[in-house]
């Protein structure tokens, strides 16, 4: 099983929507795959904060 997070630095950026739904869609389709999303950008990774994408 492959287990990896999806971290942004935050802020607006032109198609990051789209770009890491390609990301996660690819993966899902791919096996078994595990994301987890991070929060608030690097706060959510040094705090703990994420959640399981589905």
């Amino acid at each position: 099983m492959l287990t990896i997070g999806m971290l942004t630095s935050g802020g607006d950026c032109q198609a990051l929507n789209a770009a890491m739904r390609g990301v996660a869609k690819s993966l899902f389709e791919a096996g078994e795959t595990v994301i987890y999303g991070f929060e608030d950008g690097y706060k959510g990774l040094i705090y703990g904060r994420y959640r399981k994408m589905t």
